[in-house]
């Protein structure tokens, strides 16, 4: 099996909104499904201090509390085209949607995601926070490498990798690279040319062998 599976999974209770400026786009808030029932918005506090900042419509004032409302605010509906359109069908086949589909958070970022306005809707993807820990616990069980070894050998510090094994990294960025290591095993036999001379040999042998056997057994040919 493979070392990892995809880093990020959708989030089907949430979506991002951003505003598009001519050179950037800009953080506005999350829209999300309340805990009891209804919608919840919540402007980032950044966008609020912004010289750019407006509100998304009447019913969503800027402000730096949450904003709830039972049913979907009118803003977000507006942007979701009638199901009575003759067109609707074709509309969701060319997003790769089923015209069933009634889940707001899924038909928002598919067929609203542009609107009249500079305002657009995003997915919002969630972290597995266990993916990278259980996979270099793995290779920590499988190759007779200590977590120094495999420190050196990500060219990570230790106290990093200690934080990574516990899930209590917060470091997206230092995350998706290590998941790149894991999924492309190349790449990290790439890396390791540059840090074989922090491991042993022998360490080094078994662990770009272990890379050649996972990168076997994961072979469409295998």
């Amino acid at each position: 099996m493979p070392l990892v599976t995809d880093l990020y999974e959708l989030d089907i209770k949430s979506v991002d909104v951003f505003l598009e400026l001519k050179e950037k786009r800009e953080y506005v808030g999350r829209l999300s499904e309340a805990k009891e029932k209804g919608f919840v918005f919540q402007y980032d506090s950044s966008f609020i201090r912004s010289h750019n900042a407006f509100a998304i419509g009447p019913n969503l004032l800027l402000s730096d509390k949450p904003i709830f409302r039972e049913s979907l605010f009118p803003e977000f509906v507006d942007r979701i085209p009638s199901r009575r359109n003759a067109a609707y069908p074709e509309y969701c086949e060319s997003v790769g949607i089923s015209v069933d589909e009634r889940n707001p958070m899924i038909l928002l970022p598919s067929l609203g995601r542009r609107g009249p306005s500079d305002f657009i809707i995003e997915r919002v993807f969630v972290l597995q926070d266990e993916i990278i820990p259980k996979a270099l616990r793995r290779i920590l069980e499988e190759v007779p490498l200590s977590q120094n070894d495999l420190a050196l050998a990500l060219d990570i510090p230790i106290t990093t990798l200690w934080r990574v094994l516990k899930g209590s990294s917060k470091d997206e960025s230092l995350l998706r690279l290590v998941h790149l290591y894991l999924e492309n095993t190349d790449l990290w036999r790439v890396l390791l040319q540059f840090t074989r001379g922090k491991i042993t040999q022998k360490k080094y042998g078994l662990l770009i062998e272990y890379l050649k056997q996972i990168k076997t057994k994961n072979s469409p040919d295998s």
